[in-house]
């Protein structure tokens, strides 16, 4: 079972898997989100995108991040951080929002937290 827990420095709910969920998890972020990126092809993201790299401190070789449809005004983005010895890795999600207030912000992220009982 994979626990999660708020990191307030991001603003993301974030888990650790070690090496031997490595393949089962990337590949269940890959069929569950509509686009990845790494640092080899992020200059090509759109601005939407490229923002939450910014705020992440950017992409480095290993690290993927996932989106849902980057057409929607809500959007929800999975962080891949492996550790330097790849033993374990990280994985942050997180909302992208556009066009809502910041009552319905702080609202939607209350909710997004209860999901995953934080």
């Amino acid at each position: 079972m994979v626990e999660w827990e708020w990191d307030s420095k991001f603003r993301t709910i974030q888990t650790r898997i070690g090496k031997q969920e490595e393949e089962k998890m990337f590949a269940l972020l890959k069929e569950t989100f509509q686009s990845n990126w790494n640092y080899k092809i992020i200059k090509k993201a759109p601005e939407s995108i490229t923002k939450i790299v910014d705020t992440l401190g950017g992409l480095k070789e290993g690290q993927y991040l996932f989106f849902s449809d980057p057409e929607l005004d809500i959007m929800i983005y999975a962080a891949w951080w492996p550790w330097a010895a790849r033993e374990w890795f990280s994985i942050r999600l997180g909302l992208i929002v556009e066009n809502i207030s910041d009552e319905e912000y702080i609202e939607l992220r209350r909710l997004f937290q209860t999901w995953f009982e934080q």
